[in-house]
């Protein structure tokens, strides 16, 4: 293979996702800690992949993704809290998200909190921007491990289901897909009543 190769390679989206294996394969769980306190799902998907070969463990997975993930988003958290929106107005491309986000906030806040990791083009914002507009610290927290943790699951659970699938049986294939189709069932169902709730009354009294 060429240097131009490798060029074309390392600047696509496979690129992304074989040095993230790459990594995961070599500094495993660290890896995984520190891909999402940065970005988000792809790497734990892969990770729970690699766990359904027995290369990783799948709880240790789920835990070092809800660590990354919690810490990454706290520490955005005080950064828009401490920074304030001078933070938002020295970056332009922010700011017509933060206009969205902001809005959004300020109708459904605790729905947001639940729901902005799910969202592509947004978890990295919205922590930001619960700081500036000073959401209760302690209320985020709570919130916030509580989402990374349906998150974490989720993503584990998707990784996992793909990995057993392309390397099994027919009928293993189906009672793992089974089993997937379930746990989505259930997860989407929990969200809709979660989404519900929130909107009806709060879940913490602050």
């Amino acid at each position: 293979m060429t240097k131009l190769d490798d060029t074309a390679i390392a600047s696509s989206d496979e690129g992304k996702e074989i040095r993230m294996e790459v990594y995961l394969r070599e500094f495993g769980y660290l890896a995984l800690f520190i891909g999402t306190f940065l970005e988000g799902e792809t790497i734990v998907i892969i990770a729970a992949c690699l766990a359904s070969k027995g290369m990783l463990n799948i709880y240790l997975v789920t835990l070092s993704a809800v660590a990354g993930t919690v810490l990454g988003d706290q520490t955005y958290f005080y950064i828009g809290r401490i920074q304030g929106i001078s933070f938002i107005e020295k970056r332009p491309n922010l700011k017509k998200k933060w206009v969205r986000i902001s809005a959004l906030i300020e109708s459904r806040e605790n729905i947001i909190i639940m729901a902005y990791r799910f969202v592509y083009g947004f978890r990295n914002i919205t922590p930001f921007a619960l700081g500036i507009l000073n959401i209760h610290a302690m209320k985020f927290l709570i919130l916030n491990v509580i989402a990374a943790t349906i998150w974490a699951i989720s993503f584990s659970v998707l990784g996992y289901t793909f990995g057993t699938m392309i390397r099994n049986d027919i009928e293993t294939y189906e009672k793992v897909f089974a089993l997937g189709i379930l746990f989505i069932a259930v997860l989407a169902v929990f969200i809709y009543w979660l989404k519900k709730r929130i909107k009806n009354e709060p879940i913490l009294p602050f």
